[in-house]
């Protein structure tokens, strides 16, 4: 099958006429019990609360615009599109690909395989996102589930677990290559915002140098120092600190350039 055709047919599913169709299959009384538990945002009226509740409570997937050259499915483990989800856990010897340089365990992609319900024939690579538990499915690698050998509902199983395993295992790769290239965002990120804190610094100790320099001219041509000699030696101290720090930002400021470049 081709990826726009499953694209297109999963795209219908959030069409008005089909939302519509699957809030009429709701009995009236779970109709009427959706409506008065929303909140007062959803409209004071049963029409009012209707619509908001067939615009912004359907349960239709999120896709990629039309237009994207994969397009892609999100969704989450127990979303109603997935009938079967296939954690690459299973089947690899290791739980995914860190996505942070601090090898963080809530910062993971995982490689998935997943049959959709509209498609129960096709099985689907996948990336699963540990932070948020969203599941992207990747449309354009549908293949076709085996199911030649399968005399009944276990043998099925074992055809699905078969194929989920070399999905997963063609997943994989690209899972990896995906955490590759979000360490380096996130890694760019941070040396971006540091010079930027680092930049704020710099400003700040150069501000604070020229307000210590305008009361220093008006301190050191008088009398005072020689009489508060401890208080002298802390405004040279404090001379030396602002100057320590600015030569120290200075050297963060280029690290972060030379990471950026």
């Amino acid at each position: 099958m081709k990826t726009d055709t499953i694209a297109r047919a999963l795209r219908n599913r959030t069409s008005p006429a089909a939302t519509l169709a699957r809030w009429q299959r709701l009995r009236p009384a779970a109709q009427l019990h959706t409506l008065r538990t929303l909140g007062s945002y959803a409209g004071n009226t049963l029409a009012q609360r209707r619509a908001y509740a067939l615009q912004y409570k359907s349960d239709t997937p999120e896709l990629s615009a039309p237009d994207a050259k994969s397009p892609s499915l999100w969704t989450n483990d127990d979303g109603p599109e997935i009938s079967h989800a296939y954690p690459g856990r299973d089947f690899l010897r290791h739980h995914g690909w860190y996505t942070d340089e601090h090898q963080d365990e809530r910062e993971i992609f995982e490689a998935y395989a997943v049959i959709l319900a509209d498609f129960p024939g096709l099985i689907f690579e996948a990336v699963r996102e540990s932070c948020s538990g969203i599941i992207r499915v990747n449309l354009s690698t549908a293949a076709a589930i085996d199911y030649s050998d399968a005399e009944n509902d276990w043998t099925a199983g074992g055809a699905r677990e078969d194929a989920a395993r070399e999905t997963v295992r063609a997943a994989d790769s690209t899972t990896e290559r995906e955490a590759e290239k979000e360490r380096e965002y996130k890694e760019r990120y941070r040396h971006e915002t540091d010079l930027e804190d680092a930049r704020y610094d710099l400003a700040s100790n150069r501000a604070d140098f020229r307000r210590l320099r305008r009361e220093l001219r008006k301190l050191c041509p008088s009398a005072l120092p020689t009489m508060y000699p401890a208080a002298a030696d802390a405004l040279r101290a404090q001379v030396r600190s602002l100057i320590s720090r600015r030569t120290e930002t200075l050297e963060t400021i280029a690290e972060h350039k030379a990471a950026l470049a």
